[in-house]
């Protein structure tokens, strides 16, 4: 079977299996809230539970499709050891989380938004922010830029591997099911395939397309230059880490004030001015790793 058909069974394979966990998931949640420390988990709608199922179905599928496709180690995925990895996961972090939050304290000035009082701020959740940062960062990169660009890189081009996997990163991240699509207590076994079709009906809205798909498409597209360029996961991981921690610490410190609009939305992920300023951290990591390779240059014309 040619490499390309391998991958296609992989995904829709993924899907298959994703649909087929959620609702067991959604159970095995809900039951283990019984449990005080983990609570919060009878919150969550069917459709957390779905996206978390979606992605422990591409994990659990991953091992065979690389197997499949004979991949023998991280070299044959373009990857190699990082000469510099705290570097890179310190700088990844930085650029991206301080990006975001300069937006940030420019949307408190324009009065788009406003800071919460100290009172109505979840101190105590700031901490979490870096640790769920670190995990979704973590996963998402191994899965997406380690293997998956690695594995596409294998039957088409390096740059065409990189928008490709950009695209179904954003994609992925798009497909998200509205609020209420399966009502408490009505989740059967086939809740899961019922609410594929569901998945596409922010497809409809232009506004939500032109600002959040745009920002995610972005968002992957800077993620796999960096890994491309590093050949190594530590940067894309500090980038990625540093985005979801400024969106979840200026969501816990800010409220929404405005209408959304086109340039920007609901978070700091949906709007034109987002794409921009995440287009701009590109611009930065690409400037960044650029001076870093004529750095052995410069060297050994001092020598």
């Amino acid at each position: 079977m040619p490499n390309a058909l391998k991958i296609a069974a992989y995904f829709l394979g993924t899907l298959f299996l994703g649909a087929l966990l959620a609702p067991p998931l959604y159970w095995g949640g809900h039951a283990l809230a019984a449990w005080g420390p983990l609570h919060k988990l009878a919150e969550f709608e069917f459709r957390r539970y779905f996206d978390r199922a979606m992605f422990v179905a591409a994990l659990l599928l991953l091992w065979p499709a690389i197997r499949a496709l004979r991949v023998g180690g991280w070299r044959d995925l373009g990857l190699e050891r990082d000469p510099r990895p705290w570097r890179h996961l310190l700088f990844g972090f930085g650029v991206a989380a301080g990006g975001l939050w300069l937006m940030g304290l420019g949307l408190w000035g324009s009065g788009l938004y406003a800071p919460r009082t100290a009172s109505a701020i979840a101190w105590g959740s700031l901490p979490g922010f870096l640790v769920t940062a670190a995990a979704v960062a973590g996963a998402e990169e191994l899965f997406f830029r380690g293997a998956l660009q690695g594995l596409v890189g294998r039957t088409a081009s390096a740059t065409g591997a990189l928008v490709f996997v950009a695209a179904l990163f954003a994609v992925l991240h798009f497909l998200r099911p509205p609020e209420g699509a399966v009502a408490v207590g009505q989740v059967n076994w086939l809740s899961g395939f019922a609410f594929l079709p569901k998945v596409f009906w922010q497809w409809g809205d232009l506004r939500l397309v032109l600002g959040g798909l745009a920002t995610l498409l972005t968002v992957g597209l800077v993620l796999g230059y960096a890994r491309l360029q590093a050949r190594a996961l530590w940067l894309p991981v500090g980038l990625h880490a540093g985005w979801v921690f400024a969106l979840k610490s200026f969501s816990a410190v800010s409220r929404h004030t405005a209408a959304n609009n086109l340039w920007f939305g609901e978070d700091l992920r949906h709007g034109l001015i987002p794409v921009a300023v995440v287009a701009l951290t590109g611009v930065v990591v690409a400037w960044e790793l650029r001076r870093e390779k004529a750095w052995p240059a410069a060297w050994d014309e001092r020598r």
